[in-house]
Parts: C-alpha cells; sequence; structure tokens
C-alpha cells in the first residue's frame, strides 16, 4: 500500500469545525475517544441545513495522530431525500490544506433555496488512487440531514 493508502487497523481521527461543533471529535463504533474511526464504518453526522443559507462544514482527517495528506485523493458528498432517490444535490467539496488532510463541504445559498424542505440522508467519500493496485474509495461520513424552510425569498 502506499502512503495514502489506508488500512483496517489504521485510526482515522475526524475533527468537526462548525458550529456547535466546533473541535468537537466524531467517534463511532469501535474507536476510542483518542483512537479516531477505524476505516471500514463511517462516521455518523446529523447535519442542519437552513434554506437560503450558505452552508459550509470543515474536516480535518489524520492518520494514527498525524497529518493525512489529501495529495493525489478526491472528496465528494452528496445530499439526497432517500438512499434510493434519484434527486440529488451535490456538496461542493474544497480542500483548504492539502498535506494536512483538511477540507470543506459546502453548498451555496440558491443550492439550499432548492432544497425541499425535511428529512434528507447524506454520506462523504474518499478516492484515492493507487498505481499497481484498484483503488480504494472509503466511505468517511454520513447521516441524516434535516432541511429547515425559510420563509424569506431573495
Amino acid at each position: 500500500m502506499g502512503a495514502n493508502s489506508l488500512a483496517g487497523n489504521d485510526g482515522i481521527l475526524f475533527g468537526v469545525v462548525a458550529d456547535e461543533l466546533f473541535n468537537t471529535l466524531i467517534t463511532s463504533g469501535f474507536a476510542s475517544q483518542t483512537g479516531g474511526l477505524f476505516v471500514g464504518k463511517a462516521a455518523v453526522l446529523d447535519i442542519t441545513i437552513e434554506q437560503g443559507e450558505t452552508y459550509e462544514l470543515d474536516f480535518s482527517i489524520d492518520k494514527n495522530d498525524a497529518d493525512y495528506s489529501l495529495t493525489g485523493a478526491e472528496i465528494y458528498a452528496t445530499l439526497r431525500p432517500s438512499f434510493d432517490s434519484g434527486t440529488s444535490q451535490t456538496f461542493n467539496v474544497t480542500v483548504l490544506n492539502e498535506a494536512q488532510g483538511k477540507f470543506r463541504i459546502g453548498l451555496e445559498s440558491s443550492n439550499t433555496y432548492a432544497l425541499a424542505a425535511g428529512k434528507w440522508k447524506w454520506d462523504c467519500f474518499l478516492h484515492i488512487p493507487r498505481t499497481n493496485e484498484e483503488d480504494q474509495v472509503i466511505r468517511l461520513l454520513n447521516g441524516n440531514a434535516t432541511v429547515v424552510p425559510a420563509v424569506t425569498r431573495t
């Protein structure tokens, strides 16, 4: 495996920076408070999106207590009314610091206006290309998304 590959015993630590989640450590499943998450078990994070507002959520990935480089990797995230729905909204993904594993998912205000109020599902994947073996795709995060309706329209 390459430097950016992840194995089943690699601890992955996600730091989330957003509103009430400021510097919150997401842990899930078999992870300890300091060990992070293990590959193969996505962290669950429920989010709230206000219609008409710009939505942004920042993340940081560490591998075994060290920065995880996103060099060559691709991150993508999608929002759907249900898992099997043909309707979807793709999050904008911005790498904030490639060497430190920092990235942001977001939606522009015009996109959040277009979302129907109610419960949605979302997830976020990391795609790691590899030269001599099959690419690695890891589901990092998933959860429910509540879209809160707005009265004011611009």
